[in-house]
């Protein structure tokens, strides 16, 4: 008979060894695996993150306001107008009065509810008028701070103001971030977090809006000037539009043939410098005198810029413009150019041009010599 050999079979180790290497792979693809559906769930996150941007700096560019956060019954999170400035967080703001967006971008790649963060401060009133306008979508009881959030990607980072943030809680579905500070309110990705973080920054389209105003406001004050060219004043047969006199006792009306003709941006100029104190425009003498005229600092190199402008309120009678218009996005009033105010006069870009102060709410040419710097928004 033939002889076959003898098959002893796997011997206990080999079996093991066997076990464990189809252990190891089985791990390594389970991992491969995990991390592939996470970094198609951190795509999607991105992705969500994105469109939340997009539509928020929309709504910002609609309504110079960012939406509120909102709780976890939908309605927009309250706050205590005692404690302003305020940072707010909650879900995202999705509903049709707010960013229109689908459920899903409440929600992460994982599932979970995604933060919105954005910052409150002060309500500016003028003529009664709430700045913004109260209406859907706006705040009644405060305003945007569209730099009021400095987020930092470390503690050695210097940061980046914003005016919100979208957070997800990422792979490990647990927030890593920490919140310190107030105005600006500083939030810091805490070292080895994976949250996810898209900061909403409105600053280009706020400088865009204040041009835009600007412009109005500029072009107004050319028309104011023009009322009073090639008129003469005191029937010698000539015309002072040139001199150095101001008509600051009445509102002149659009028919040029009825004014007491002068200079016009000397006149505003004595209207800004503390001159004017008659409520002389039938649409200041029907409003409260102190939404006009409250001026403490005007725009003196150095001083805090006023919350409201005197000129503002004479070009907004006589043009029955916007009251928005009289407000820049970082909520400091619109400033006249006089030439008691600069230091270079016809040298200084501001002369005799509305402008605004910029995100650091202080004037750029406190130095006569120095160069135009910075963040002053001038026509």
């Amino acid at each position: 008979m033939p002889k076959y050999p003898y098959n002893k079979g796997f011997t206990l180790v080999e079996l093991l060894m066997a076990l464990a290497i189809v252990g190891i792979v089985a791990a390594f693809t389970i991992g491969i695996a995990s991390s592939v559906r996470n970094l198609g769930k951190t795509g999607e996150t991105e992705r969500r993150m994105k469109i939340i941007a997009e539509n928020t700096v929309n709504f910002y560019r609609d309504k110079q306001e960012i939406p509120r956060p909102l709780d976890a019954s939908g309605s927009p999170v309250s706050i205590s107008t005692a404690s302003l400035p305020y940072t707010v967080e909650g879900n995202v703001p999705i509903s049709t009065s707010y960013l229109n967006l689908e459920q899903k971008y409440r929600l992460d790649g994982w599932g979970n509810y995604m933060v919105f963060v954005m910052a409150l401060t002060g309500m500016v009133t003028i003529n009664g008028i709430d700045i913004p306008p109260s209406g859907a979508g706006y705040h009644t009881d405060a305003n945007t701070d569209i730099d009021g959030l400095l987020y930092k990607t470390s503690s050695d980072d210097d940061g980046r103001r914003v005016a919100g943030l979208v957070i997800s809680s990422g792979p490990n579905q647990q927030f890593g971030y920490n919140v310190t500070g107030q105005d600006p309110t500083i939030i810091t990705l805490n070292a080895g977090s994976d949250d996810i973080i898209l900061p909403v920054d409105v600053s280009a389209v706020a400088r865009a809006i204040a041009a835009e105003e600007l412009s109005v406001l500029q072009s107004k004050a050319r028309a104011f000037d023009s009322m009073y060219t090639g008129i003469d004043n005191d029937g010698d047969n000539s015309v002072d539009e040139d001199g150095d006199t101001e008509d600051i006792s009445n509102c002149p009306p659009l028919d040029p043939s009825n004014n007491d003709p002068n200079n016009g941006m000397k006149t505003l100029d004595g209207i800004l410098d503390g001159d004017y104190d008659s409520l002389s425009c039938s649409c200041e003498a029907t409003t409260n005198p102190a939404n006009w005229f409250s001026i403490t600092n005007d725009a003196i190199p150095g001083n805090t810029p006023p919350t409201n402008d005197k000129v503002n309120a004479r070009i907004y009678c006589l043009y029955n413009l916007s009251v928005t218009t009289m407000v820049d996005p970082w909520l400091t009033a619109y400033t006249w150019g006089s030439k008691d105010d600069l230091l270079k006069e016809n040298e200084d870009p501001r002369y005799h041009k509305f402008y605004s102060w910029g995100p650091d709410k202080d004037t750029d040419y406190t130095d006569p010599d120095a160069a135009v710097v910075e963040d002053d928004i001038i026509p």
